[in-house]
């Protein structure tokens, strides 16, 4: 995997010239102490964040100051609906479904919010 480096907004880097030098702006420090950096994606411009200890990133149009970029990282949303002891209850892009040991099994005909851990016993050993 690649190496991006970072850049402080202070060494007059060009935002067109980011994606070439496969680097990064810095824009601050989460109030939670991740850094939160602005790079272009393959999918465009980015904000990148450590959330759960892991990677995360919200599409921007341009490079956000610190305080915009923390207000789109506090309402970054999850698909994670709730867990249900070993089960995470998620929403898709085909709806609601049940994640357990890496398989999916939707609830479309459920309330994603209302399940309960009998039904989702039940619902992955009807579908294995």
């Amino acid at each position: 995997m690649n190496q991006i480096k970072v850049y402080s907004a202070n060494n007059n880097i060009n935002l067109n010239n980011i994606k070439k030098l496969n680097a990064s702006l810095d824009v601050g420090i989460h109030t939670n102490g991740s850094q939160i950096v602005f790079l272009i994606t393959k999918y465009g411009p980015a904000i990148k964040f450590t959330k759960d200890d892991k990677d995360a990133f919200i599409s921007v149009t341009d490079k956000p100051t610190l305080s915009e970029a923390i207000k789109l990282i506090d309402n970054f949303q999850t698909n994670v609906i709730k867990k249900i002891d070993k089960y995470e209850i998620r929403t898709g892009k085909y709806g609601p479904y049940i994640l357990y040991n890496k398989n999916f099994y939707s609830i479309k005909d459920k309330d994603p919010n209302n399940i309960t851990k009998e039904e989702c016993d039940k619902i992955v050993k009807i579908k294995k």
